[in-house]
C-alpha cells in the first residue's frame, strides 16, 4: 500500500530512510549469514589454533585472534541488527509509532558508535602497525606505506557517517516527521 504524498513533505524524507534501512538490512542479513558459513565451515577452533602456530602469523593482535575466534557470534549478532533494521524500516512504511521512536534510537546510538569507532579504527591500525615486526616483510611494508592513508581515511569516513546518522536522528525526530505519523493511511 502506497501513500499518495507529494514529495516536498517530511514524509517522502520518512519514506527515503524508510526504504533505505530496508536495503541495507536485507544486504546486510545476506553479509551475516555468509559470515556465519565462514564461521561454521572455515574458521572452526583448531583452524583458528593451527593460524596461531603459523610464524607468519605470530605478529596478528590479540583482537583480531579474538575476532576471528568468535566469528560465529558476531555474525550473530549482525544478523539481528539487520533483522531489527529491516523491519524498523518496514515500520516506517506502515507508520507505525514503534518504528520511529526505535529508528530515532538507532540512528543515535549508530551516530555514537562511529565516534567511537574512529579511536577504535585509530587504536587497532596503530596496534596491528607496532604488531607488524612479527609478521611478514611484505605486510610490515603495506602497514608502514599506507598508515596515514588509512587512519585518516578511516577519521573522516567515521565522522561522515557519524554526522550523517545524527542528522537522520535529529530529522526523524523533528515535530514535522513525527506528525506524519499521526495522519492515516491513505
Amino acid at each position: 500500500m502506497s501513500v499518495a504524498v507529494p514529495s516536498g513533505t517530511p514524509w517522502a524524507f520518512v519514506r527515503l530512510t524508510a526504504w533505505s534501512m530496508i536495503i541495507v538490512g536485507a544486504v546486510s542479513v545476506c553479509m551475516s549469514l555468509g559470515t556465519a558459513f565462514l564461521a561454521l565451515a572455515v574458521f572452526r577452533a583448531e583452524v583458528i589454533e593451527a593460524l596461531r602456530e603459523a610464524p607468519e602469523l605470530a605478529g596478528m593482535p590479540e583482537w583480531l585472534w579474538l575476532a576471528l575466534s568468535n566469528l560465529l557470534i558476531l555474525s550473530v549478532v549482525l544478523l539481528w541488527a539487520s533483522v531489527l533494521t529491516a523491519l524498523a524500516g518496514w515500520g516506517l512504511l506502515r507508520r507505525q509509532t514503534w518504528a520511529l521512536w526505535f529508528s530515532i534510537i538507532m540512528f543515535w546510538l549508530g551516530a555514537l558508535s562511529n565516534l567511537l569507532g574512529i579511536w577504535l579504527h585509530v587504536v587497532f591500525l596503530n596496534n596491528f602497525r607496532t604488531s607488524a615486526p612479527g609478521m611478514p616483510e611484505w605486510i610490515t611494508q603495506l602497514m608502514q606505506a599506507n598508515y596515514w592513508s588509512a587512519q585518516i581515511s578511516g577519521a573522516v569516513f567515521g565522522l561522515v557517517f557519524a554526522v550523517g546518522f545524527g542528522w537522520t536522528a535529529w530529522k526523524l525526530g523533528t515535530a514535522a516527521v513525527r506528525a506524519e505519523f499521526s495522519r492515516p493511511m491513505t
